[in-house]
């Protein structure tokens, strides 16, 4: 009986966590850019400052293909890897701007990334 009732409280546990993440990050308007990484620039890009610069077969709202992931985003490392696995074996990644894109989702033309992931197809 002890089993069952372990079992039954994780599941609970494990929606009631689904049912508070999940609609958190459905709730934000953000749509992602999907494309296929072309171009991978290993640092400053022009007249960039200290960024990670990777080229989508997409163009971004800012109005370029060109995103950039700022060095001081706490995800650097992991967005980057990312965005490098992504390039290597020809997967395609959606990227989110960073808030507002009007207001700080762009630097000149590029569009600065706020979250990054790969998929499959």
């Amino acid at each position: 009986m002890i089993k069952h009732k372990t079992i039954f409280f994780t599941a609970m546990a494990c929606a009631g966590i689904f049912a508070i993440a999940l609609p958190a990050h459905a709730q934000t308007d953000r749509k992602p850019v999907s494309g296929y990484i072309e171009t991978v620039y290993g640092h400053d890009y022009s007249d960039l400052g200290d960024y990670f610069t990777i080229a989508l077969s997409q163009a971004g709202p800012c109005g370029s293909s060109l995103f950039v992931i700022p060095r001081s985003s706490v995800a650097f490392k992991d967005m980057v890897a990312v965005s490098l696995s992504a390039f290597l074996g020809n997967k395609r990644v959606n990227v989110w701007q960073k808030g507002d894109v009007k207001k700080t989702g762009c630097y000149g033309n590029r569009n600065i990334i706020d979250e990054i992931n790969a998929s499959r197809n």
